[in-house]
C-alpha cells in the first residue's frame, strides 16, 4: 500500500510539475508572473511546496503561491473561483470525481495538445492512474 500512494504522489508532482510548465510558457524568462496554486491541506501540499522552489528556480520571476484548503472547503472553493472567472487561482488540485464538473464548466484545460509536443512519459503511468486524469478521453 505505501508503494502505491508514493506512485501516486510521484504522479501529482509530475503532473503539478507539467501544468506549470504549460502555464509559465515552457521556460521562457518571465518577470513579475504568480502562479497561484489550491491544494487540500495536511500532507497533499507537500508535493507542491517541494516542487514549487525547483519549478521557480528555472524559471526566474515565476513565483508559485501555493493556498491550502481543507477538504470541506475545497471544492466550494474552487468552483466558485472558477465559475467567477476571478483568476484567483492558476492551477487546482481537486478529487478526481470533482473532474466532470469542472470540464462541463469550462473551467479546465485540456492537456492532450501539450502533451502530444513535450511526450509526458505517459506510457510510464499505471493505467489506473491515468484513467483518472481523463474524462471524455481527453486529459486534464
Amino acid at each position: 500500500m505505501k508503494q502505491k500512494g508514493k506512485i501516486f504522489m510521484i504522479v501529482v508532482v509530475a503532473f503539478f510539475v507539467c501544468s506549470l510548465l504549460f502555464l509559465a510558457g515552457g521556460g521562457k524568462k518571465e518577470e513579475g508572473i504568480t502562479l497561484t496554486v489550491s491544494v487540500l491541506s495536511g500532507v497533499h501540499k507537500d508535493p507542491f511546496l517541494a516542487a514549487a522552489p525547483l519549478f521557480e528556480k528555472e524559471h526566474p520571476g515565476v513565483t508559485i503561491n501555493i493556498v491550502e484548503y481543507p477538504f470541506s472547503d475545497i471544492y466550494d472553493k474552487e468552483m466558485l473561483e472558477a465559475a467567477s472567472h476571478s483568476g484567483a487561482i492558476d492551477i487546482y488540485e481537486m478529487s478526481n470525481g470533482w473532474m466532470p464538473d469542472f470540464v462541463e464548466g469550462g473551467f479546465l484545460l485540456a492537456l492532450d495538445d501539450y502533451f502530444a509536443e513535450k511526450d509526458p512519459w505517459l506510457d510510464d503511468i499505471y493505467p489506473a492512474f491515468k484513467g483518472l486524469m481523463q474524462y471524455n478521453d481527453k486529459y486534464y
